[in-house]
């Protein structure tokens, strides 16, 4: 148990709130029962939810069934928070678009991609490239991935439907830019895709279409573009 009990975690917009708050979204609950208000965080990685009970102050992290632990504060001020940013007892299947401050976006959208997103390689004929991939409802996906374009000049991927459960995919140098906006300066963070993200950085495509890489993510992510580094290769070579 931690000692410290805040009022106001979900009230003032920060980095850590905006990265919890987006766990929030993709891995937590909130519950009105005959015993009290709740919040809760689910994982299969206990260490995890302790961290996250460490940065909000207050919670207790205990097993839940044999392969997950679940992270519960019983705080009706948190609760009501919640509410305040959109939140929704039931949003699994509900979820709308919320946006959190601009500055603060890639945080709370790195908070979401741990709790309910992946990081991985796809393998075809011809080459292996990154995927880095969300699941929600259509309306968050869309939002999330608008908003994503508008900071980052990444173009939102098509949504895909299945089981009334969506899901929203970047491939390729898309995969590799979203990665490095997520992880590659960060202090809160699931660290086993924090460690996939810089696998990423290393990759190099075998075709690339330079045409499909806008002009804002040349002007965040050139120093992870091919062309940016062959050109920084040449320069070294010529004064070599």
């Amino acid at each position: 148990m931690v000692a410290k009990i805040p009022n106001d975690f979900f009230e003032v917009w920060t980095p850590d709130m905006a990265y919890v708050l987006g766990y929030w979204w993709a891995g937590g609950n909130m519950l009105q029962a005959t015993s009290g208000k709740r919040v809760s965080f689910t994982s299969k990685d206990r260490y995890y939810l302790e961290q996250i009970a460490r940065v909000i102050g207050v919670g207790r992290v205990t097993p839940k069934g044999l392969k997950y632990y679940e992270l519960a504060i019983k705080r009706a001020d948190m609760y009501y928070d919640l509410l305040q940013l959109g939140g929704t007892p039931r949003k699994s299947l509900s979820a709308n678009w919320h946006a959190p401050p601009s500055e603060i976006l890639r945080h709370f959208v790195r908070g979401f991609i741990d709790g309910d997103g992946s990081l991985y390689w796809i393998s075809t004929v011809i080459t292996t490239m990154p995927r880095l991939e969300a699941n929600g409802t259509h309306a968050f996906l869309t939002g999330m991935a608008l908003a994503i374009q508008d900071a980052t000049g990444i173009p939102v991927p098509k949504c895909i439907g299945y089981e009334n459960i969506w899901k929203m995919v970047w491939t390729g140098m898309y995969a590799k830019c979203l990665a490095a906006w997520l992880y590659e300066d960060c202090d809160l963070c699931l660290e086993r895709k924090r460690i996939i993200a810089f696998e990423f950085f290393q990759w190099q495509p075998k075709l690339y279409r330079r045409n499909h890489i806008t002009p804002k993510m040349r002007e965040f992510f050139g120093h992870h573009l091919p062309e940016q580094q062959l050109t920084q290769s040449t320069e070294l070579q010529e004064t070599i």
